[in-house]
């Protein structure tokens, strides 16, 4: 699992367990000293780098405001601007000879037209960077999705949502029907063979119910910086609870103002794997609230350890083809 949202000191934790790797964005660190940090990533932890174009980044931050090309407008696909990220980013793969360095890198896909991000893909596959990841986001026309599936030149397929935000039914419902549709048209042992890398999606329901290979999010970093813990719960589940820094004691663990946090809910095993990964050793409860309201970097620290564990007991213990089979399964009995 790949873990985004680069931040001081965060980062140099992320690789202390080898579960996790990171997940930069070319967008955001490409220049400056947040370059440097990437290239020290990269030449010391090159296999859990993965690095994304940061082609949604750079939409919103300049058409962001249009509407631009999630609204079906591609226009700015011939802008001069775009070209010139295009190129950098090209160049930037190029400098660093990321081919043979990192995990994986992620093509420059165009959200919301499948047609052209394929192409883009093909573009840059012809132009040498073999190991680009094409990425096929839920709402467009299958056939481009197809099209991976077929192309021997393909191994790995990002799946996106172009809708970013959203509940894990609705996250399960669509991945689902994706991969129903997959299975009337091919056999499973293709369909096993592609790699899929899930962006955005650490959600512990989705992960255990649809087939996949890797994924990536930033949830611990947001959750933490919103005042919220995630803790693990019983059957394999995160779940966050807020915790108020400024009553301090009142109300900690709760969701809200009405549901507090009741502790045999608690996977204690898991729980206590997370205390240990992040203090050493397990400690009190109570001294594990007093650091959570003492410090959000322990916070961010223990909802980063609690997500690494979790999904690594999700990817131990569920394959991925008996989540495929689960899918077939469904498909039989209602369709």
């Amino acid at each position: 699992m790949f873990f985004a949202g680069y931040s001081d000191p965060i980062s140099d934790r992320l690789f202390t367990n080898d579960k996790r790797g990171i997940l930069f964005s070319f967008f955001y660190h490409s220049k400056g000293k947040i370059r440097t940090v990437l290239e020290e990533s990269i030449n010391s932890y090159g296999n859990r780098v993965m690095l994304d174009s940061g082609a949604f980044s750079w939409y919103t931050r300049n058409f962001g405001k249009t509407g631009g090309g999630v609204s079906g407008d591609f226009s700015f696909v011939e802008s001069e601007k775009f070209k010139k990220f295009y190129k950098s980013y090209k160049d930037f793969l190029a400098e660093l000879d990321l081919d043979n360095k990192i995990s994986n890198y992620v093509g420059l896909d165009i959200i919301g037209n499948g047609e052209m991000s394929y192409h883009m893909w093909e573009d840059m596959y012809n132009s040498g960077f073999k190991r680009a990841i094409p990425v096929w986001h839920y709402g467009e026309e299958k056939s481009w999705l197809a099209k991976y599936m077929e192309d021997d030149r393909v191994t790995w397929i990002g799946l996106a949502e172009i809708v970013v935000a959203g509940s894990a039914k609705r996250a399960i419902r669509e991945w689902n029907e994706v991969f129903d549709w997959l299975l009337k048209r091919y056999p499973k042992d293709l369909i096993l063979r592609k790699k899929y890398h899930l962006f955005g999606q650490t959600g512990t329901q989705v992960l255990k119910v649809v087939p996949y290979d890797t994924a990536d999010s930033v949830t611990y970093l947001v959750s933490a910086g919103m005042g919220e813990t995630c803790l693990p719960i019983k059957n394999l589940s995160i779940k966050r609870y807020y915790n108020s820094n400024r009553k301090k004691g009142k109300n900690l663990f709760g969701l809200g103002n009405r549901v507090l946090l009741d502790v045999n809910r608690l996977d204690e095993d898991l729980f206590n794997r997370s205390l240990i990964e992040v203090f050493g050793s397990v400690i009190e409860f109570g001294d594990f609230e007093e650091q959570l309201i003492a410090s959000n970097t322990i916070k961010t620290l223990f909802n980063l350890a609690v997500h690494t564990i979790v999904i690594s007991e999700i990817e131990r213990t569920i394959s991925k083809e008996e989540k495929l089979d689960r899918i077939k399964v469904s498909h039989r009995l209602f369709t």
